[in-house]
């Protein structure tokens, strides 16, 4: 499968929940402390992670309701379709980042938290010499297929969508991580200010090259957060795209343009297919409401096709282009449960929006995109972290 490579910094982030910010040379008793693998990019290939698999998991159901339909065809075709149907999403999601020494126990950290098992999900064997007998209930997809008991001849498909880490550059003589000091406010609604500490040597661009043309026709989507992975200029970036531009042409091309005092993100912009624009940035631009920034924009990303702006509680907007078709969608809010963690969710909106262009596995429109990303980081900011997310929104679906 074409891989989808996620260029950017990544964190250990030490989170603090406070009752409300300190004042200066104030002494406040946090209540809580957690520790995470944090950075925007990682953070995205984390939730895309979840949403593979759960892709991974439907195709592999579908395959089992096809059989079950088409049972007397011929063998031969059956086990000629379902290597076609059962191709794994193995190491699909890529990770560019700057990291300290291997052996590090930063980095010991950071490898482990994205090292999940492969996820083993049930076929129904059309050999049976390869089945297996059990017992159990059956287990219902999103798409409403409720899969036979396990009583049934079984085998077992192993669909591991663990993010792959070997285009990682190691910083030998580094032992710190990259780290960010989050404190969390109850008293602002979960609000958070974020501290930054980042010592490991930049990415530069023949590193990237190098990363790039190891990975050659297997990348077919490129999404660039502009950090401090290139330094806080992000000539490195541009020049990053512009190779991928002339060695790669048919390759997508993401960017993420966040801070507003960031020099060099507009010329990000003008060379991506795909821009995700934060409120913080077209605020500090000038831009009042999302629908004026992404129709300014268009005319300056002169390359894109879709321009995306979060703007927080009210939600988030879609441009597509060249037909200037905007699209709205609110914030999504529970009435039952509280706002308890902010952080990630732009990052997970950025996943939403990545795997409904990416995989489109369901044919969505352009509305149904923004609506799914959008109802996906708003379930973010209900719970703590982003494990088990996607199969919290499953769960929460009317």
């Amino acid at each position: 499968m074409s891989k989808l490579v996620a260029v950017g910094a990544c964190y250990l982030d030490t989170i603090l929940t406070v009752p409300y910010y300190p004042k200066e040379d104030e002494k406040l008793r946090a209540e809580s402390i957690s520790r995470r693998r944090g950075g925007n990019c990682a953070n995205t290939l984390e939730v895309l992670q979840q949403l593979v698999r759960l892709e991974g998991r439907d195709k592999v159901r579908d395959t089992d309701r096809d059989r079950d339909r088409d049972e007397d065809r011929d063998k031969k075709k059956d086990k000629d379709k379902d290597k076609d149907k059962d191709t794994s999403p193995q190491a699909s999601l890529v990770l560019c980042s700057v990291l300290p020494a291997r052996s590090s126990t930063a980095t010991q950290h950071i490898l482990s938290s994205f090292a999940e098992d492969g996820v083993e999900v049930e076929r129904k064997c059309g050999h049976q010499s390869h089945c297996e007998s059990g017992s159990g209930s059956g287990h219902s997809s999103r798409s409403g297929y409720q899969s036979p008991s396990r009583s049934a001849s079984r085998s077992t498909v192993v669909v591991d969508e663990t993010v792959n880490l070997t285009s990682c550059i190691y910083r030998e003589t580094c032992v710190e991580p990259a780290a960010s000091y989050i404190f969390k406010s109850r008293d602002a609604g979960g609000s958070r200010t974020i501290v930054n500490y980042n010592d490991l040597p930049e990415m530069t661009l023949q590193e990237f090259v190098a990363v790039a043309d190891g990975l050659g026709g297997q990348a077919a989507w490129y999404h660039f957060e502009a950090s401090s992975l290139f330094g806080r200029i992000p000539d490195v970036i541009l020049a990053c795209m512009k190779h991928l531009r002339q060695r790669y042409p048919a390759v997508t091309i993401s960017v993420e343009v966040e801070k507003p005092d960031r020099e060099g993100l507009q010329a990000l912009a003008a060379e991506a297919d795909v821009v995700f624009y934060s409120k913080s940035w077209a605020q500090g631009n000038g831009y009042q409401t999302p629908e004026s920034c992404l129709r300014a924009q268009a005319s300056l990303a002169v390359k894109a096709s879709t321009l995306c702006c979060t703007w927080g509680s009210q939600g988030a907007s879609l441009l597509e282009l060249p037909s200037l078709v905007y699209h709205r969608a609110p914030a999504y809010r529970s009435e039952e449960l509280p706002v308890v963690d902010t952080i990630g969710a732009g990052d997970t909106f950025i996943a939403g929006i990545l795997y409904g262009l990416r995989y489109d596995a369901q044919d969505w429109s352009m509305a149904d995109k923004l609506a799914f990303a959008n109802r996906l980081a708003g379930q973010k900011v209900l719970q703590e972290g982003f494990a088990g997310l996607v199969d919290a929104v499953e769960q929460r679906q009317p």
